[in-house]
């Protein structure tokens, strides 16, 4: 017998959204055996230049002592929900090579964490502003630069965002209410993992930018006028 067609699955079965099982996980294996062979050789090298295990990068206590400071929770500064670039350097001029300065710098952020919890929750709502550039804000961004040195460019680079964003959203309601979004599940998987980076981590509009086609592909079927296709009745 065929399986009932998805319009007729309750809209929480997983099988209405995600591909067959094995399709699935053929996906994710190729996938992790892709991400082994890139990464793979450079943890090897790591080790071998810094003389520690550094899976990815020397760089984490760089990110996270600036990105978790004091100094960029206050709304007042321009750099709020930023990075703390003068900590990171006073660290960095006292460090006898990358991997101490790193395992400092890890250890003073995981101890701010700690001892100010309600501050990281804020930060990581400021992220989310930035992250997203749900802010006008003009005069702070001409002080950062963010995207660019022109008020001008940045108005419009903000506005043209919003309204993809908007268009986007549509767009998803669209996919969700024809039963058709289980082959953008991979797109938006990618999407929500760098949300999830900018948010935790760097909030800057540029670490946005690899996940940006999944909004822009969105907000084309809008643009296109894409309808979901007629079912012909049994």
């Amino acid at each position: 017998d065929r399986p009932p067609p998805a319009h007729g699955r309750a809209w929480w079965s997983p099988r209405r959204w995600l591909p067959e099982p094995r399709r699935a996980v053929a996906g994710v294996l190729a996938c992790t055996v892709t991400v082994a062979v890139l990464i793979v050789p450079w943890i090897v090298r790591n080790q071998r230049e810094v003389g520690v295990l550094a899976p990815i990068t020397t760089q984490g206590g760089f990110v996270l002592a600036g990105i978790y400071s004091s100094e960029v929770t206050d709304l007042q500064t321009s750099d709020w929900g930023g990075w703390d670039v003068i900590l990171v350097l006073e660290e960095l001029f006292g460090a006898p090579d990358e991997a101490t300065v790193d395992a400092r710098l890890r250890q003073r952020a995981r101890a701010w964490i700690t001892s100010h919890p309600r501050e990281a929750a804020w930060l990581v709502a400021l992220h989310a502003v930035r992250y997203l550039d749900t802010y006008w804000a003009m005069d702070d961004r001409m002080d950062t630069q963010t995207p660019t040195g022109s008020r001008m460019l940045n108005g419009v680079v903000v506005a043209s965002w919003w309204l993809v964003a908007a268009l986007a959203i549509v767009g998803l309601v669209r996919l969700r209410r024809a039963g058709a979004l289980w082959p953008w599940v991979p797109a938006l998987a990618t999407w929500l993992v760098f949300l999830a980076s900018g948010l935790l981590l760097a909030a800057a509009t540029r670490y946005r930018a690899p996940s940006e086609p999944v909004v822009v592909a969105l907000a084309a079927l809008v643009l296109g006028g894409w309808r979901a296709p007629e079912r012909s009745e049994p």
